[in-house]
C-alpha cells in the first residue's frame, strides 16, 4: 500500500492495483480500479490476458476491464466493505506527515480523511 497525490479522477493505479475509497455512509472501505480508455491497436487487449495468465489480476477484475471499457477512463468499484489494517494504515499516514487524519476513527474515517488531503491509497489488489 502506498500513497499518491491527486484525486480518483487523475490518479492511474497500476494494472494489479486499486484505490482505496469510501461507501456514501463512511462504513466501508472500497476498491476501485482504473479502467483506460481502449486503445485501437491489436495488441491492447492481449496485455490483460497475460496479466490474467500469470496472476496480476483476477477474474474479476479481467472481466471488469474488458466488459467496461470505452473511450474515455472510467473508475470502476471492483470491491466493497474491504478490510484493511489499520495500524499499517496510520503508519502511511505517520511516514507521510498526512494532516488532519483521526487516528481514533474507524477505517473508513480514516481512509476518507486521507482522501480529503487530496491523497489516494493505492492497493494491491
Amino acid at each position: 500500500m502506498y500513497l499518491q497525490r491527486g484525486t480518483a479522477d487523475n490518479v492511474d493505479a497500476p494494472l494489479g492495483y486499486m484505490l482505496l475509497g469510501v461507501n456514501v455512509g463512511v462504513t466501508q472501505v472500497t476498491g476501485d480500479i482504473v479502467i483506460q480508455p481502449e486503445q485501437d491497436f491489436s495488441y491492447y487487449n492481449k496485455r490483460f490476458d497475460k496479466a490474467l495468465k500469470d496472476g496480476t489480476i483476477t477474474q474479476a477484475v479481467y472481466n471488469a476491464i474488458i466488459n467496461n471499457q470505452n473511450a474515455s477512463r472510467q473508475v470502476y468499484e471492483i470491491e466493497n466493505d474491504l478490510t484493511i489494517d489499520k495500524e499499517e494504515l496510520l503508519s502511511l499516514v505517520d511516514l507521510h506527515n498526512v494532516q488532519n487524519v483521526d487516528s481514533g476513527g474507524t477505517i473508513a474515517e480514516i481512509v476518507e480523511d486521507i482522501i480529503n488531503e487530496n491523497l489516494q491509497i493505492v492497493k494491491k489488489i
